[in-house]
């Protein structure tokens, strides 16, 4: 499992959010929202986002998957 963190200020656009990944043979979003990056030696899972914006009474979840482009894996 790949981690990582992305902070978004208020205003900004987290929809331009993108990560590529290098040498890989296939990318598949897995009907649980996570995504699965196979190479030909191995494969890893990335977790489906987890998303929540922080108000003064706590967290509130955010709906945020990922998107498939030309080879690239966007989380949005």
């Amino acid at each position: 499992m790949l981690k990582y963190e992305y902070i978004v200020h208020p205003g900004g656009e987290p929809e331009n959010i993108r990560m590529q990944y290098e040498g890989i043979d296939l990318l598949t979003v897995m009907e649980d929202r996570a995504l699965n990056i196979s190479t030909n030696k191995s494969s890893f899972i990335n977790s489906p986002p987890n998303t929540f914006q922080r108000l003064i009474i706590g967290k509130q979840k955010v709906d945020a998957h990922y998107m498939l482009f030309d080879n690239c894996s966007f989380g949005c």
